[in-house]
């Protein structure tokens, strides 16, 4: 009966084992699922894009700049507007001067704000108009004790508002010059801001390219390495009396040797370029994955040609140069008159009374000599067109920059198929070769310079299609491609 009943035990037991082994396998194989998912997560250029252009410090500067710009074309735009402003003041004062006008400004000055010192000493105060001395108190004697009020008003309180407009008639056309010397910059702004975003989104995608190239040459040099260590472990050395194989063999070790260093080289490249986009973007999921395509689909999809002409930068450049041509009108209007109308309210509050009054007519104002407005129009004149001539050059640079990059772009093209076409013959060969070296028709030296040959065709496929992607990023920036249609497309 006891054994009876420890064998049932024992095989509760192990059910109950085999429950939480089958749960925790699983857990485990669920989780291993979830890492791998994040593991083979894909991103394309387009969503790598996205993030940098959002962490781009350089492009939310010029934006912010651009809005700014913006904002003064359109203040310097309504010039044509008359200035209100508003004046409030409470103030106590004990001068004379202020105290006087104050009363007058109530419209409530009386005789005793004129009643001064001098009033005591007036000889009406003693001879009457007959030249006889007073000899009875009279109403002339009672100024000598008449109190100064004209120099000693005391000290009072008083309120002042006033409400003014002003409108400029005429200024020499220079509020009208200075508006589109503003707008000129805001267009500026903006195509700099292009510019700069441009810029930008060829590099990187000249970085994802190339990455895109690096992965292929990495996996390429791997396999490369793959058959040589194949190689080598079945490969008998021999001894020095064997000149040949001795031979063979160490130049099979000098080749494992370089094609280690070319592929350490690659991870560097790869590990490199990578920390870079992820440095741009900001913020990427970890162990992320590029979207494996051929460099010339890539190139056609994110880098597409259109017809250069002149870059954002050179446009923007004459803009600049616009805008300091109107500057240069502008100051033409320091030796001009201004006219304008303008009109104002007042009015006072104080302890005597309440009372308004106006002030309104028209103005001409005009500079007969001003030190600081000499030769500003010639130095103004100057510095337009010294802007004008770099905008020359830039557009003379830019033009050479373009044929040579066309040429380049063109040669590396034609330069891609044909190494396309000797990378199919290479991988021919070397098969042909291993199976000679099989069968004894050609020695290890021998086999040594097919691998090497083919390693070099790999390198140099990775060299070309990185330079062909930065001719195509050079001639995208200095192009006038808008990135929306890109994105569109």
């Amino acid at each position: 009966m006891k054994a009876k009943f420890r064998r049932l035990y024992n095989q509760l037991r192990i059910k109950k084992i085999l429950q939480k082994s089958f749960y925790l396998g699983f857990f485990i194989f669920s989780g291993a699922f979830h890492l791998n998912a994040q593991e083979s997560q894909t991103l394309d250029f387009g969503k790598i894009w996205e993030k940098i252009r959002e962490n781009s410090h350089t492009q939310k500067a010029l934006s912010l700049e651009s809005r700014a710009a913006k904002i003064s074309s359109n203040k310097a735009s309504k010039h044509w507007l008359p200035r209100i402003y508003a004046d409030a003041r409470n103030y106590t004062t004990n001068d004379p001067a202020l105290n006087f006008f104050s009363n007058l400004g109530q419209r409530s000055a009386t005789n005793s704000d004129f009643s001064t010192k001098s009033v005591r000493t007036q000889p009406s105060n003693f001879i009457d108009t007959n030249n006889n001395l007073y000899t009875t108190p009279n109403y002339n004697t009672l100024n000598l004790f008449a109190p100064d009020t004209l120099n000693n008003p005391g000290t009072n309180t008083y309120q002042r508002g006033t409400l003014g407009v002003d409108l400029s008639i005429y200024e020499g056309g220079s509020k009208k010059a200075v508006a589109k010397a503003f707008e000129k910059q805001a267009e500026a702004k903006q195509l700099e801001n292009k510019f700069v975003s441009l810029n930008e989104y060829a590099n990187s995608a000249a970085m994802y390219g190339t990455l895109i190239s690096l992965y292929d040459q990495q996996e390429k040099i791997i396999s490369l390495e793959k058959a040589v260590n194949s190689i080598l472990s079945r490969y008998q050395l021999g001894n020095r009396g064997n000149p040949v194989g001795y031979s063979g063999g160490i130049a099979l070790k000098s080749l494992k040797n370089r094609i280690e260093g070319i592929r350490e080289e690659t991870n560097a490249r790869i590990e490199s370029i990578k920390t870079s986009i992820e440095s741009y973007s900001g913020s990427l999921p970890p162990n992320w994955n590029l979207k494996i395509q051929s460099t010339n689909s890539f190139a056609d999809e994110y880098l597409k040609l259109s017809a250069p002409d002149k870059s954002y930068m050179a446009k923007a450049m004459k803009a600049y140069a616009d805008g300091a041509t109107e500057q240069a009108e502008a100051e033409k209007a320091r030796i001009l008159p201004k006219v304008g109308v303008y009109g104002e309210s007042y009015l006072y509050r104080g302890e005597r009374a309440v009372a308004n009054s106006f002030n309104a007519g028209f103005y001409i104002q005009m500079n007969l000599y001003s030190p600081g407005d000499l030769d500003s129009i010639e130095q103004a004149k100057l510095n337009s067109k010294a802007m004008q001539e770099r905008v020359e050059e830039t557009i003379r640079n830019e033009e050479a920059k373009i044929k040579s990059l066309l040429q380049m772009e063109k040669a590396l093209s034609k330069n891609l198929e044909l190494i396309q076409e000797n990378t199919k013959l290479m991988e021919e060969q070397l098969t042909v070769s291993q199976q000679l070296f099989s069968s004894g028709a050609i020695n290890a030296i021998q086999l040594s310079e097919v691998f090497s040959r083919r390693a070099d065709v790999i390198q140099a496929k990775a060299n070309m299609e990185s330079e062909y992607l930065k001719a195509r990023a050079g001639l995208l920036t200095l192009s006038e491609t808008n990135l929306e249609g890109i994105k569109n497309e």
